[in-house]
């Protein structure tokens, strides 16, 4: 018999099936040993035999290591890597559907409760893995490749943890549409923020998602000064044709805050209604229906709820409050004597109480700020709306200095 003759109809899988279960494996059309990790030649039976019977596959009898080829190493990363972005999304779906901030999952009893108790718990993402998944980066290399120009836009959060968000404004090729598609391109953690970890964090931003920086025709952002000097002394250079626009709202909210230094005294009565009734359900009660009573004995026709509470980052919201006191601030001196019976040596109720001693003083005042701030805070929450014109903001805020100019020649 012709012992080099090769079978030409018998394949790796074949073989496979001749010896017992895990001693050969095949992958890519190729035999391999499973204990030894080395490819056998397939061709001839008697070679395979001879691998078994060698020294060297002996010694290996205990190792279960499997031996891949590259093509197959790629399709199972492929695989994987897909899993894991749908792994993301449904989570990054779920946490935002039940209102749970996704920094959560960074909590270390959290991760620790999840790897011991769930299933593949270890394999759960963590915020920054979230931030940018892979799809989501996909995408917009995808929009940005068709744009024809875009905007950054950056603003940090309301909150403490010194966030950074970027847009990306897209203009298409197509000049028939004007508008801007907006695109959340990243979200950033910086330890401080100042001019420099502005401008790192913009710049490995637009290298990360593939920007060309001669395609950027504006750099938007607030006034803050650490972003103007972000944009004169490092992205200028960078963005060559861009320019440096700030956010006009901003700009008017400046403005509104010579309002609130100017009048102290009633920004002090905003602030300590605010803690009379923080605290205290009960005294909530009391003065709905003190001012219950109260309204309907004068044949007042308003309504009866409690003063609101302003936010310093919530635009408007402290005109609201004046514009609240303005109407019903006539009611607080029997509303805090009442309770001073029933709390005496409450310390807010004391400072409130020394406030209302001038009660005429703060009316004026109070219907001074409602009377002519009105203008103002109704080109605020104008800026705050989604159609928005460049043109038309201008007018606005021309026509906004003229009326000011107008009434101060009044007064003169």
């Amino acid at each position: 018999i012709d012992v080099s003759k090769k079978a030409k109809n018998v394949s790796a899988s074949d073989h496979v099936k001749q010896y017992p279960l895990g001693v050969l494996h095949s992958d890519g059309g190729k035999l391999f040993c499973t204990y030894c990790n080395v490819t056998v030649d397939h061709d001839q039976k008697l070679s395979v035999d001879r691998h078994l019977d060698s020294s060297t596959h002996r010694k290996n009898d205990s190792l279960m290591k499997k031996q891949k080829m590259v093509t197959s190493l790629f399709q199972k990363s492929t695989k994987n890597r897909e899993a894991q972005n749908y792994l993301n999304f449904e989570l990054t779906e779920a946490c935002i559907c039940a209102n749970i901030l996704l920094e959560k999952l960074d909590n270390e009893k959290l991760r620790k409760c999840l790897r011991w108790h769930v299933a593949n718990g270890g394999a759960i993402p963590s915020l920054a893995q979230l931030r940018f998944a892979g799809c989501h980066k996909q995408e917009i290399m995808e929009l940005i490749k068709w744009s024809g120009c875009l905007s950054v836009v950056t603003d940090d959060s309301t909150d403490s943890q010194g966030h950074l968000f970027v847009l990306q404004g897209l203009n298409g090729e197509d000049t028939s549409d004007p508008e801007l598609k907006a695109v959340l391109a990243d979200t950033m953690y910086l330890h401080a923020v100042n001019y420099n970890t502005i401008s790192q964090a913009i710049v490995n931003c637009l290298n990360m998602i593939g920007v060309d920086f001669n395609n950027i025709s504006a750099f938007i952002s607030d006034n803050a000064t650490y972003m103007s000097k972000a944009y004169n002394q490092v992205l200028q250079g960078l963005l060559p044709n861009s320019v440096h626009l700030t956010c006009n709202a901003h700009i008017v909210v400046l403005a509104s805050d010579i309002w609130r230094a100017n009048f102290s005294e009633v920004d002090k009565l905003i602030a300590t209604v605010e803690k009379v009734f923080k605290y205290c359900l009960s005294r909530k009660l009391h003065f709905k229906k003190h001012l219950q009573s109260t309204v309907q004995a004068v044949g007042s026709n308003l309504h009866v709820k409690l003063p609101p509470e302003p936010v310093k980052t919530r635009w408007g919201s402290w005109y609201a409050a004046t514009e609240y006191h303005a109407q019903y601030v006539t009611f607080y001196p029997t509303f805090v004597e009442e309770e001073m019976e029933i709390t005496p040596n409450t310390q807010v109720l004391k400072e409130l109480k020394c406030l209302l001693d001038d009660s005429e003083t703060l009316q004026v005042q109070l219907n001074l700020i409602t009377r002519y701030v009105k203008e103002l805070v109704n080109l605020i929450k104008w800026f705050e709306s989604h159609e928005i014109r460049v043109y038309q903001a201008y007018n606005k805020v021309v026509d906004l200095i003229h009326t000011y100019e107008a009434l101060k020649g009044e007064q003169l």
